[in-house]
Protein backbone atom coordinates (compact mmCIF):
# COMPACT_ATOMS: atom_id res chain seq x y z
CA UNK A 1 0.00 0.00 0.00
CA UNK A 2 1.44 3.32 -0.48
CA UNK A 3 -0.43 6.32 0.74
CA UNK A 4 0.79 9.76 -1.05
CA UNK A 5 0.03 12.62 -1.96
CA UNK A 6 -2.23 13.48 -4.67
CA UNK A 7 -1.14 14.57 -7.93
CA UNK A 8 -2.48 16.22 -11.36
CA UNK A 9 -2.14 12.64 -12.82
CA UNK A 10 -3.45 10.85 -9.58
CA UNK A 11 -6.26 13.10 -9.73
CA UNK A 12 -7.28 11.90 -13.36
CA UNK A 13 -7.36 8.36 -11.60
CA UNK A 14 -9.10 8.77 -8.77
CA UNK A 15 -12.11 10.40 -10.32
CA UNK A 16 -12.50 8.36 -12.40
CA UNK A 17 -12.07 4.86 -10.32
CA UNK A 18 -13.45 6.82 -7.48
CA UNK A 19 -16.14 9.35 -8.15
CA UNK A 20 -17.51 11.50 -5.17
CA UNK A 21 -20.39 13.91 -6.16
CA UNK A 22 -19.76 17.35 -5.60
CA UNK A 23 -16.42 17.75 -6.92
CA UNK A 24 -15.20 16.53 -3.43
CA UNK A 25 -11.84 14.88 -5.03
CA UNK A 26 -11.24 18.56 -6.86
CA UNK A 27 -11.87 20.55 -4.36
CA UNK A 28 -9.02 18.80 -1.91
CA UNK A 29 -6.60 18.94 -4.61
CA UNK A 30 -7.61 22.29 -5.55
CA UNK A 31 -6.29 23.27 -1.83
CA UNK A 32 -3.34 21.29 -1.67
CA UNK A 33 -2.09 23.32 -4.90
CA UNK A 34 -2.53 26.22 -3.07
CA UNK A 35 -0.41 24.77 -0.21
CA UNK A 36 -2.83 25.42 2.31
CA UNK A 37 -3.26 21.47 2.85
CA UNK A 38 -1.99 18.02 1.76
CA UNK A 39 -4.42 15.21 0.16
CA UNK A 40 -3.24 11.83 0.78
CA UNK A 41 -4.75 9.04 -1.23
CA UNK A 42 -4.03 5.63 -0.60
CA UNK A 43 -3.02 2.91 -3.40
CA UNK A 44 -2.85 -0.66 -4.21
CA UNK A 45 -2.10 -1.48 -7.40
CA UNK A 46 -3.56 1.47 -9.74
CA UNK A 47 -6.43 1.31 -6.98
CA UNK A 48 -7.43 3.96 -4.73
CA UNK A 49 -8.31 2.69 -1.28
CA UNK A 50 -8.77 6.15 0.81
CA UNK A 51 -7.80 9.73 1.41
CA UNK A 52 -7.22 11.79 4.07
CA UNK A 53 -6.49 15.92 4.39
CA UNK A 54 -3.88 17.56 6.24
CA UNK A 55 -4.99 21.05 6.76
CA UNK A 56 -1.75 22.84 7.33
CA UNK A 57 -3.67 26.45 7.82
CA UNK A 58 -5.22 24.89 11.04
CA UNK A 59 -8.60 23.87 12.11
CA UNK A 60 -11.94 24.36 10.31
CA UNK A 61 -14.17 24.81 13.67
CA UNK A 62 -13.44 27.59 15.90
CA UNK A 63 -13.07 25.94 19.31
CA UNK A 64 -10.04 23.64 18.04
CA UNK A 65 -8.74 27.23 16.50
CA UNK A 66 -8.70 29.00 19.31
CA UNK A 67 -7.25 26.47 21.75
CA UNK A 68 -4.20 25.74 19.85
CA UNK A 69 -3.92 28.52 16.80
CA UNK A 70 -0.73 27.19 15.53
CA UNK A 71 -2.24 23.85 14.82
CA UNK A 72 -2.43 21.29 11.87
CA UNK A 73 -5.28 19.25 11.73
CA UNK A 74 -6.02 16.00 10.20
CA UNK A 75 -9.02 15.51 8.87
CA UNK A 76 -11.62 14.29 6.22
CA UNK A 77 -10.63 10.36 6.29
CA UNK A 78 -12.24 8.43 4.19
CA UNK A 79 -12.20 4.21 3.45
CA UNK A 80 -14.10 2.97 0.13
CA UNK A 81 -16.14 0.53 1.76
CA UNK A 82 -14.51 -2.50 -0.29
CA UNK A 83 -11.61 -1.52 1.06
CA UNK A 84 -12.32 -1.27 5.27
CA UNK A 85 -11.15 -3.51 7.87
CA UNK A 86 -7.95 -4.10 5.66
CA UNK A 87 -5.94 -0.97 7.43
CA UNK A 88 -6.30 1.82 5.28
CA UNK A 89 -7.30 4.18 7.31
CA UNK A 90 -4.94 3.11 9.75
CA UNK A 91 -2.09 4.02 6.90
CA UNK A 92 -3.59 7.03 5.88
CA UNK A 93 -3.04 8.41 9.92
CA UNK A 94 0.27 6.95 10.09
CA UNK A 95 1.30 8.47 7.32
CA UNK A 96 0.00 11.91 8.22
CA UNK A 97 1.24 12.15 11.41
CA UNK A 98 4.64 10.88 10.25
CA UNK A 99 4.31 14.12 7.64
CA UNK A 100 2.65 16.22 10.28
CA UNK A 101 5.52 15.43 12.68
CA UNK A 102 8.31 15.83 10.13
CA UNK A 103 6.52 19.50 9.71
CA UNK A 104 6.45 20.28 13.10
CA UNK A 105 10.12 18.97 13.85
CA UNK A 106 11.64 21.58 10.81
CA UNK A 107 9.34 24.21 11.83
CA UNK A 108 8.88 24.01 15.27
CA UNK A 109 5.17 24.50 15.21
CA UNK A 110 2.16 22.96 17.28
CA UNK A 111 1.07 20.51 15.54
CA UNK A 112 -2.54 18.28 16.80
CA UNK A 113 -4.21 15.43 14.57
CA UNK A 114 -7.47 13.95 14.74
CA UNK A 115 -9.58 11.45 12.54
CA UNK A 116 -12.38 12.53 10.77
CA UNK A 117 -16.12 13.15 12.13
CA UNK A 118 -17.07 10.72 9.64
CA UNK A 119 -18.22 7.36 11.45
CA UNK A 120 -17.23 4.11 10.06
CA UNK A 121 -16.12 0.92 11.43
CA UNK A 122 -13.28 1.47 9.50
CA UNK A 123 -12.55 4.61 10.85
CA UNK A 124 -13.37 3.08 14.60
CA UNK A 125 -10.91 0.47 13.84
CA UNK A 126 -8.20 2.70 12.72
CA UNK A 127 -8.62 4.87 15.88
CA UNK A 128 -8.12 1.87 18.00
CA UNK A 129 -5.07 0.92 16.71
CA UNK A 130 -3.22 4.66 16.09
CA UNK A 131 -2.18 6.96 19.24
CA UNK A 132 -3.40 10.62 17.99
CA UNK A 133 -0.39 13.32 19.34
CA UNK A 134 -0.32 16.70 20.11
CA UNK A 135 3.44 18.32 19.60
CA UNK A 136 4.53 21.25 21.05
CA UNK A 137 6.75 23.99 19.51
CA UNK A 138 9.36 22.49 20.77
CA UNK A 139 7.89 19.09 19.20
CA UNK A 140 7.72 17.34 22.32
CA UNK A 141 4.56 15.00 22.50
CA UNK A 142 2.54 16.33 25.11
CA UNK A 143 -0.17 13.56 26.19
CA UNK A 144 -3.21 13.19 24.35
CA UNK A 145 -6.38 11.56 25.31
CA UNK A 146 -7.43 8.77 23.03
CA UNK A 147 -10.66 9.17 21.81
CA UNK A 148 -13.28 7.93 19.34
CA UNK A 149 -13.87 9.69 16.17
CA UNK A 150 -16.40 12.82 16.95
CA UNK A 151 -15.42 13.23 20.18
CA UNK A 152 -13.55 16.24 21.29
CA UNK A 153 -10.32 16.36 20.42
CA UNK A 154 -8.58 18.36 23.30
CA UNK A 155 -7.00 16.80 26.10
CA UNK A 156 -7.61 17.60 29.21
CA UNK A 157 -4.28 16.82 30.24
CA UNK A 158 -2.82 19.71 27.88
CA UNK A 159 -3.02 23.27 28.68
CA UNK A 160 -4.22 25.19 25.99
CA UNK A 161 -2.05 28.21 24.61
CA UNK A 162 -3.89 31.71 24.61
CA UNK A 163 -5.38 32.75 22.04
CA UNK A 164 -3.31 35.38 20.38
CA UNK A 165 -3.86 38.32 18.20
CA UNK A 166 -4.68 38.13 14.77
CA UNK A 167 -5.50 34.22 14.59
CA UNK A 168 -9.38 35.41 15.35
CA UNK A 169 -9.21 38.70 13.13
CA UNK A 170 -11.67 41.48 14.17
CA UNK A 171 -12.86 43.55 11.40
CA UNK A 172 -14.67 46.92 11.30
CA UNK A 173 -17.43 46.76 8.40
CA UNK A 174 -17.61 49.70 6.61
CA UNK A 175 -20.72 50.03 4.77
CA UNK A 176 -24.66 48.10 5.88
CA UNK A 177 -25.40 46.79 2.67
CA UNK A 178 -26.40 42.99 1.26
CA UNK A 179 -22.70 42.45 0.75
CA UNK A 180 -21.66 43.11 4.18
CA UNK A 181 -24.16 40.99 5.44
CA UNK A 182 -22.63 37.87 3.50
CA UNK A 183 -19.39 39.15 4.99
CA UNK A 184 -20.34 38.93 8.36
CA UNK A 185 -21.82 35.63 8.18
CA UNK A 186 -19.11 34.23 6.38
CA UNK A 187 -16.62 35.92 9.56
CA UNK A 188 -19.05 34.18 12.25
CA UNK A 189 -18.60 30.87 10.01
CA UNK A 190 -15.27 31.03 9.39
CA UNK A 191 -13.58 30.26 12.86
CA UNK A 192 -10.74 32.75 11.47
CA UNK A 193 -12.36 36.05 11.93
CA UNK A 194 -14.91 37.99 13.73
CA UNK A 195 -17.19 41.60 12.56
CA UNK A 196 -16.61 43.41 15.69
CA UNK A 197 -18.15 46.79 14.62
CA UNK A 198 -20.20 47.90 11.63
CA UNK A 199 -19.58 51.31 10.93
CA UNK A 200 -22.32 53.62 9.04
CA UNK A 201 -23.24 57.55 8.85
CA UNK A 202 -26.30 56.68 10.49
CA UNK A 203 -26.62 55.22 13.82
CA UNK A 204 -30.13 54.03 13.39
CA UNK A 205 -29.06 52.00 10.33
CA UNK A 206 -25.66 51.11 11.93
CA UNK A 207 -27.52 49.52 14.99
CA UNK A 208 -30.01 47.82 12.97
CA UNK A 209 -27.90 46.34 10.95
CA UNK A 210 -25.60 44.94 14.14
CA UNK A 211 -28.63 43.64 15.79
CA UNK A 212 -29.58 41.55 12.78
CA UNK A 213 -26.33 40.21 12.10
CA UNK A 214 -24.74 39.91 15.86
CA UNK A 215 -22.42 42.33 16.02
CA UNK A 216 -21.50 44.00 19.23
CA UNK A 217 -20.68 47.53 18.64
CA UNK A 218 -21.60 50.10 16.25
CA UNK A 219 -20.97 53.73 15.21
CA UNK A 220 -20.81 56.63 13.04
CA UNK A 221 -17.31 57.53 14.01
CA UNK A 222 -14.84 56.54 11.52
CA UNK A 223 -11.90 57.83 13.38
CA UNK A 224 -12.78 56.41 16.84
CA UNK A 225 -13.04 52.61 15.12
CA UNK A 226 -10.13 53.14 13.14
CA UNK A 227 -8.44 54.10 16.56
CA UNK A 228 -9.16 51.33 18.47
CA UNK A 229 -6.19 48.98 18.92
CA UNK A 230 -8.59 45.93 18.61
CA UNK A 231 -9.46 46.28 15.39
CA UNK A 232 -7.17 44.34 13.25
CA UNK A 233 -8.29 45.07 9.86
CA UNK A 234 -11.43 46.83 8.05
CA UNK A 235 -13.62 45.38 5.19
CA UNK A 236 -14.68 48.31 2.68
CA UNK A 237 -18.22 47.95 1.40
CA UNK A 238 -18.81 51.49 0.56
CA UNK A 239 -19.60 52.89 -2.83
CA UNK A 240 -16.67 52.83 -5.08
CA UNK A 241 -16.02 56.52 -5.12
CA UNK A 242 -16.05 56.12 -1.73
CA UNK A 243 -13.27 53.31 -1.50
CA UNK A 244 -10.06 55.26 -1.88
CA UNK A 245 -10.42 57.74 1.01
CA UNK A 246 -11.54 55.16 3.56
CA UNK A 247 -8.51 52.82 1.95
CA UNK A 248 -6.06 55.07 2.90
CA UNK A 249 -7.65 56.36 5.97
CA UNK A 250 -7.87 53.19 7.07
CA UNK A 251 -4.25 52.10 6.06
CA UNK A 252 -2.96 55.11 7.64
CA UNK A 253 -4.13 53.88 11.03
CA UNK A 254 -2.36 50.81 10.91
CA UNK A 255 -4.93 48.51 9.82
CA UNK A 256 -4.87 45.89 7.13
CA UNK A 257 -7.37 46.05 4.64
CA UNK A 258 -10.02 43.89 2.81
CA UNK A 259 -11.70 46.19 0.17
CA UNK A 260 -14.92 45.37 -1.81
CA UNK A 261 -14.74 45.02 -5.40
CA UNK A 262 -13.76 47.52 -7.96
CA UNK A 263 -11.13 48.88 -5.38
CA UNK A 264 -10.92 51.85 -7.45
CA UNK A 265 -12.42 54.65 -9.96
CA UNK A 266 -9.33 54.07 -12.38
CA UNK A 267 -5.90 52.67 -12.94
CA UNK A 268 -4.32 55.61 -11.55
CA UNK A 269 -6.51 55.24 -8.54
CA UNK A 270 -5.74 51.53 -7.77
CA UNK A 271 -2.28 52.24 -8.20
CA UNK A 272 -1.91 54.76 -5.64
CA UNK A 273 -4.05 52.61 -3.53
CA UNK A 274 -1.44 49.41 -3.85
CA UNK A 275 1.07 51.74 -3.46
CA UNK A 276 -0.11 53.47 -0.50
CA UNK A 277 -0.49 49.95 1.15
CA UNK A 278 3.07 48.99 0.40
CA UNK A 279 4.23 52.76 2.47
CA UNK A 280 1.65 51.48 5.07
CA UNK A 281 3.45 48.04 5.14
CA UNK A 282 0.18 47.08 5.46
CA UNK A 283 -2.29 44.19 3.58
CA UNK A 284 -4.51 45.52 1.26
CA UNK A 285 -6.94 42.84 -1.07
CA UNK A 286 -9.30 43.44 -3.48
CA UNK A 287 -12.23 41.14 -2.52
CA UNK A 288 -12.89 39.35 -5.73
CA UNK A 289 -14.85 36.58 -4.30
CA UNK A 290 -14.85 34.06 -6.72
CA UNK A 291 -11.51 34.37 -8.06
CA UNK A 292 -10.77 32.90 -4.39
CA UNK A 293 -13.10 30.34 -4.54
CA UNK A 294 -12.07 26.61 -4.83
CA UNK A 295 -14.67 25.94 -7.86
CA UNK A 296 -12.04 28.39 -9.80
CA UNK A 297 -9.20 26.15 -8.92
CA UNK A 298 -11.48 22.93 -9.79
CA UNK A 299 -12.12 25.05 -13.32
CA UNK A 300 -8.50 25.68 -13.98
CA UNK A 301 -7.00 22.29 -12.82
CA UNK A 302 -8.64 20.66 -15.65
CA UNK A 303 -8.03 23.17 -18.45
CA UNK A 304 -5.26 20.52 -19.44
CA UNK A 305 -7.79 18.23 -20.63
CA UNK A 306 -9.29 20.69 -22.67
CA UNK A 307 -6.30 20.33 -25.16
CA UNK A 308 -5.38 23.79 -27.28
CA UNK A 309 -7.89 26.17 -26.10
CA UNK A 310 -9.22 28.66 -29.09
CA UNK A 311 -11.79 30.75 -27.18
CA UNK A 312 -13.71 31.16 -23.81
CA UNK A 313 -17.24 32.66 -22.80
CA UNK A 314 -17.94 34.31 -20.00
CA UNK A 315 -21.52 36.00 -18.61
CA UNK A 316 -23.21 37.43 -15.78
CA UNK A 317 -26.35 38.42 -17.28
CA UNK A 318 -28.63 38.75 -14.16
CA UNK A 319 -32.22 41.37 -14.53
CA UNK A 320 -31.78 43.38 -11.19
CA UNK A 321 -35.05 43.46 -9.47
CA UNK A 322 -34.44 47.27 -9.06
CA UNK A 323 -34.80 47.65 -13.14
CA UNK A 324 -38.86 47.73 -12.46
CA UNK A 325 -38.45 50.50 -10.86
CA UNK A 326 -36.17 51.94 -13.59
CA UNK A 327 -39.16 51.49 -16.16
CA UNK A 328 -41.67 52.98 -13.74
CA UNK A 329 -39.32 56.21 -13.47
CA UNK A 330 -37.65 55.94 -10.39
CA UNK A 331 -34.42 55.85 -10.24
CA UNK A 332 -32.80 53.75 -7.52
CA UNK A 333 -29.12 53.59 -6.43
CA UNK A 334 -28.38 50.75 -8.28
CA UNK A 335 -29.26 52.28 -11.28
CA UNK A 336 -27.74 56.24 -10.70
CA UNK A 337 -24.28 56.75 -12.49
CA UNK A 338 -23.45 59.43 -10.19
CA UNK A 339 -22.32 56.86 -7.69
CA UNK A 340 -20.10 55.18 -9.71
CA UNK A 341 -22.43 52.34 -10.02
CA UNK A 342 -22.31 50.93 -13.80
CA UNK A 343 -23.43 46.99 -15.07
CA UNK A 344 -19.36 46.88 -15.86
CA UNK A 345 -18.52 47.66 -11.77
CA UNK A 346 -21.41 45.82 -10.13
CA UNK A 347 -21.59 42.60 -12.34
CA UNK A 348 -19.08 42.97 -15.42
CA UNK A 349 -16.34 42.66 -13.13
CA UNK A 350 -16.71 38.54 -12.75
CA UNK A 351 -16.15 37.69 -16.41
CA UNK A 352 -13.09 40.14 -16.14
CA UNK A 353 -11.68 38.64 -13.13
CA UNK A 354 -12.14 35.49 -14.84
CA UNK A 355 -10.48 35.55 -17.69
CA UNK A 356 -7.73 37.40 -16.58
CA UNK A 357 -7.62 34.63 -13.68
CA UNK A 358 -7.58 31.77 -16.24
CA UNK A 359 -5.66 33.50 -19.45
CA UNK A 360 -3.96 36.73 -18.16
CA UNK A 361 -3.87 39.78 -19.36
CA UNK A 362 -4.80 40.63 -22.90
CA UNK A 363 -3.15 42.26 -25.41
CA UNK A 364 -5.98 44.13 -26.95
CA UNK A 365 -9.46 45.03 -25.55
CA UNK A 366 -13.09 45.83 -28.10
CA UNK A 367 -16.31 46.99 -26.03
CA UNK A 368 -19.55 47.31 -27.70
CA UNK A 369 -21.24 48.84 -25.06
CA UNK A 370 -25.81 49.95 -24.64
CA UNK A 371 -26.16 52.55 -21.97
CA UNK A 372 -30.09 53.97 -20.29
CA UNK A 373 -31.06 57.24 -20.98
CA UNK A 374 -29.30 58.31 -17.43
CA UNK A 375 -25.53 57.38 -19.20
CA UNK A 376 -26.28 54.27 -17.48
CA UNK A 377 -23.83 51.78 -18.69
CA UNK A 378 -26.02 48.66 -18.56
CA UNK A 379 -25.03 45.71 -21.12
CA UNK A 380 -21.85 45.31 -22.81
CA UNK A 381 -20.11 42.46 -24.83
CA UNK A 382 -16.24 42.71 -24.52
CA UNK A 383 -13.55 41.04 -26.76
CA UNK A 384 -10.33 40.13 -24.85
CA UNK A 385 -7.58 38.80 -26.78
CA UNK A 386 -5.34 36.65 -24.10
CA UNK A 387 -2.68 35.83 -27.09
CA UNK A 388 -3.88 32.16 -27.96
CA UNK A 389 -7.43 32.34 -27.05
CA UNK A 390 -10.08 35.01 -27.91
CA UNK A 391 -12.16 35.65 -24.29
CA UNK A 392 -15.95 37.19 -24.99
CA UNK A 393 -17.69 38.99 -21.59
CA UNK A 394 -20.79 39.26 -21.59
CA UNK A 395 -22.92 41.28 -18.72
CA UNK A 396 -25.98 43.20 -18.22
CA UNK A 397 -28.41 44.10 -15.61
CA UNK A 398 -31.54 44.85 -17.71
CA UNK A 399 -31.67 40.90 -19.13
CA UNK A 400 -32.02 37.68 -17.67
CA UNK A 401 -29.25 35.11 -18.83
CA UNK A 402 -29.76 31.35 -19.66
CA UNK A 403 -26.49 30.14 -21.24
CA UNK A 404 -23.55 29.10 -19.22
CA UNK A 405 -20.43 30.26 -19.30
CA UNK A 406 -18.07 28.20 -21.97
CA UNK A 407 -14.34 27.00 -22.45
CA UNK A 408 -13.57 25.90 -25.72
CA UNK A 409 -10.77 23.81 -26.15
CA UNK A 410 -9.88 21.01 -29.33
CA UNK A 411 -10.46 18.09 -27.36
CA UNK A 412 -12.93 19.35 -25.27
CA UNK A 413 -15.52 21.64 -23.47
CA UNK A 414 -15.96 22.94 -20.23
CA UNK A 415 -19.63 24.34 -19.35
CA UNK A 416 -19.99 26.71 -15.83
CA UNK A 417 -23.52 27.49 -15.03
CA UNK A 418 -22.65 31.21 -13.09
CA UNK A 419 -18.93 32.50 -13.50
CA UNK A 420 -19.55 34.29 -10.04
CA UNK A 421 -21.02 31.63 -8.16
CA UNK A 422 -20.76 28.02 -9.69
CA UNK A 423 -22.51 25.04 -8.99
CA UNK A 424 -22.58 23.27 -11.95
CA UNK A 425 -19.06 22.41 -13.99
CA UNK A 426 -18.82 19.69 -16.55
CA UNK A 427 -16.42 18.86 -18.99
CA UNK A 428 -17.78 17.50 -23.40
CA UNK A 429 -15.24 15.60 -25.01
CA UNK A 430 -15.00 15.34 -28.70
CA UNK A 431 -16.51 11.93 -28.74
CA UNK A 432 -19.61 12.31 -27.26
CA UNK A 433 -18.55 11.74 -23.36
CA UNK A 434 -19.33 13.77 -20.42
CA UNK A 435 -17.60 14.42 -17.32
CA UNK A 436 -19.44 15.73 -14.05
CA UNK A 437 -16.23 18.31 -12.08
CA UNK A 438 -18.67 19.88 -10.13
CA UNK A 439 -22.51 19.36 -8.84
CA UNK A 440 -23.66 21.51 -5.68
CA UNK A 441 -27.18 22.70 -4.78
CA UNK A 442 -27.27 26.04 -6.40
CA UNK A 443 -25.15 28.14 -4.23
CA UNK A 444 -25.58 32.60 -2.98
CA UNK A 445 -23.12 35.12 -3.53
CA UNK A 446 -22.37 34.36 0.34
CA UNK A 447 -21.34 30.90 0.13
CA UNK A 448 -18.32 31.82 -2.10
CA UNK A 449 -17.16 34.66 0.13
CA UNK A 450 -14.87 32.05 2.48
CA UNK A 451 -12.07 31.48 0.16
CA UNK A 452 -11.23 35.38 -0.43
CA UNK A 453 -11.54 35.58 3.64
CA UNK A 454 -9.05 32.70 3.92
CA UNK A 455 -6.68 34.13 1.82
CA UNK A 456 -6.54 37.50 3.58
CA UNK A 457 -5.78 35.75 6.67
CA UNK A 458 -3.02 33.94 5.12
CA UNK A 459 -2.03 37.33 3.72
CA UNK A 460 -1.95 39.14 6.69
CA UNK A 461 -0.07 36.05 8.78
CA UNK A 462 2.63 36.09 6.51
CA UNK A 463 2.92 39.79 6.22
CA UNK A 464 2.80 39.48 2.61
CA UNK A 465 1.77 43.28 1.46
CA UNK A 466 3.46 42.81 -2.03
CA UNK A 467 1.15 40.10 -3.36
CA UNK A 468 0.67 38.42 -6.65
CA UNK A 469 -3.30 39.44 -6.31
CA UNK A 470 -2.41 43.25 -6.60
CA UNK A 471 -1.46 42.30 -10.37
CA UNK A 472 -4.74 40.97 -11.20
CA UNK A 473 -6.69 43.96 -9.82
CA UNK A 474 -4.30 46.36 -11.84
CA UNK A 475 -4.87 44.28 -15.53
CA UNK A 476 -8.97 43.91 -14.36
CA UNK A 477 -8.72 47.67 -13.78
CA UNK A 478 -6.71 48.83 -16.65
CA UNK A 479 -9.54 46.73 -18.98
CA UNK A 480 -12.28 48.51 -16.64
CA UNK A 481 -11.10 51.93 -18.18
CA UNK A 482 -11.03 50.75 -21.75
CA UNK A 483 -13.84 49.57 -21.54
CA UNK A 484 -14.87 53.30 -20.40
CA UNK A 485 -13.33 55.03 -22.81
CA UNK A 486 -14.67 52.84 -25.65
CA UNK A 487 -18.07 53.39 -24.08
CA UNK A 488 -17.60 57.52 -24.08
CA UNK A 489 -16.86 56.50 -28.08
CA UNK A 490 -19.62 54.08 -28.81
CA UNK A 491 -23.43 55.39 -30.10
CA UNK A 492 -25.51 57.51 -27.43
CA UNK A 493 -28.08 55.64 -24.91
CA UNK A 494 -30.82 53.40 -25.71
CA UNK A 495 -33.69 55.64 -25.51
Amino acid sequence: MDSRPCTAADLTVLTEKWPVPGGVHEAHASNAAHGSSDYLVAWRDGEPLGSAVIRWTGFVGAEGRVAHPDAVEICHLQVRPEHRGRGVGTALIAESDRRAEERARARGRLVASRPSTITTAAHRASDRRSRIPFYSRGSQPVRAQRHRVGQQLLSPTATAPPTRRGHVMRFALLGTGRISGWFARTCHDSGIAEPAIVYSRSQERGEEFARSHDIAAWSDDLDAILADPEIDAVYVASPIPAHAAQVRQALAAGKHVLCEKSLAVDLAEAEELVEAAKKADRVLLEAVRHIHDSAMETIRAHLPELGRIWSASFEMIQYSSRYDAFRSGTVLNAFNPELGISALADVGIYPLHAAVQLFGAPRRTAAMTLSLPNDFQASATVLLDCTSTVVTCRYSKVTHGVTPSVIEGEDATMTIDKIAEPSEIGLHYRDGRTRTLMSVPARRPGDTMAGELEVFAQLVEAHDVDHRFHAQTLAVQAIVDEITAQAGESAPPVR
